[in-house]
């Protein structure tokens, strides 16, 4: 009987070639560094993610603040200077307040505990050392008084930070991009 043989021989049935050897470390290496870039994008969209839930629980934990608060409303709703969050920037904003052992705070001292609380989120204010997980964040409270403004007799709450995330046009670069949450709430 005539067998054939598909093969030459110089070629070994006993392993590999060093071609296909190489055309399989070339697949396995093309296999894990995709896996790695995605793993690494997914824990950036994470993180940012993270912020933005970061950023409503602040958002909601100062709104509550703000409404136990007896002297949230201005007295005069056409000048807020005397509304005792108006005007708060949580870059400038300094406070010592009087009232943190638990005695009478009267609405102005409880709005500078309120702020001062909420700073520490964003920055270290000397009262506690802390970490913020928003980058870069700026808080800002205004009182909206403009009768055109459909807002208007609203506090609106905005907080601005930075995330970093792939920037698809030029592969493996990263971007900043400025991210802002705003909430408009009537006392």
């Amino acid at each position: 009987m005539l067998v054939y043989r598909w093969y030459s021989r110089s070629y070994s049935s006993n392993g590999f070639t060093m071609v296909e050897i190489m055309v399989v470390s070339a697949l396995t290496v093309i296999c894990l560094l995709s896996f790695f870039r995605t793993q690494n994008e997914m824990l950036t969209e994470y993180r940012n993610i993270n912020s933005v839930v970061y950023a409503n629980s602040l958002v909601n934990a100062i709104m509550e603040r703000m409404r136990s608060n007896p002297g949230i409303v201005p007295t005069d709703p056409g000048e807020p200077s005397d509304a005792f969050y108006h005007g708060y920037d949580s870059a400038s904003f300094s406070a010592d307040p009087t009232c943190i052992d638990g005695s009478y705070c009267s609405p102005s001292e409880l709005a500078d505990y309120d702020l001062m609380w909420w700073t520490s989120a964003f920055r270290d204010t000397g009262n506690q050392n802390v970490n913020p997980v928003l980058p870069n964040a700026i808080a800002t409270i205004a009182w909206i008084n403009d009768s055109s403004n459909p807002m208007n007799g609203h506090y609106r709450i905005s907080i601005d930070w930075n995330e970093s995330t792939w920037d698809t046009a030029n592969l493996g670069q990263r971007k900043g991009t400025s991210e802002t949450l705003t909430v408009y709430f009537k006392p």
